[in-house]
């Protein structure tokens, strides 16, 4: 019967103990964005220019991979971007928060939050991880010029 009333006396503690570590690694485990770029539309036109991107640049796909967040704190969409032909293999993970609703024109930010390049087998999520300069680079002008250039495919 003791044995039974330490245990359950233990449990609690070992819970909240459990819980706390588990944020500490949620907060130690994000990184800054690599690079933030301006824009100004909505999620629906963004993944209008995504789709419109796509379907004129065969080389370029993208997957909304995850939404995050709630109607009282604003959604996080989490992009995927791939650019692939016979030169390359890159991957770009985007972050864009959007605080209204979908169809407001509030100003943001795209934030490239990942780079990677498949061949070299190199990228992360920080500015000094192998190649990720490199890759920020590439990002600009493989994807966000087109996009920033195309930032008129909706209106």
């Amino acid at each position: 019967m003791k044995i039974h009333k330490n245990l359950l006396s233990i449990i609690p503690v070992l819970i909240v103990v459990g819980g706390f570590i588990y944020l500490v690694s949620l907060f130690t485990a994000i990184y800054p964005p690599l690079k933030k770029y301006p824009y100004t539309k909505s999620m629906v036109q963004l993944k209008k220019d995504l789709d419109h991107l796509s379907q004129t640049y065969h080389q370029i796909s993208f997957d909304i991979t995850d939404t995050t967040g709630g109607s009282e704190n604003g959604y996080a969409y989490y992009i995927t971007i791939k650019i692939k032909n016979s030169h390359k293999d890159n991957e770009y993970h985007i972050a864009y928060k959007q605080d209204d609703d979908w169809f407001s024109k509030k100003e943001t930010n795209l934030h490239l939050i990942g780079a990677f390049d498949h061949y070299r087998k190199s990228g992360g999520y920080k500015l000094e991880d192998q190649d990720v300069k490199g890759l920020v680079n590439l990002f600009e002008k493989d994807f966000y010029n087109l996009m920033d250039s195309k930032n008129n495919t909706s209106p």
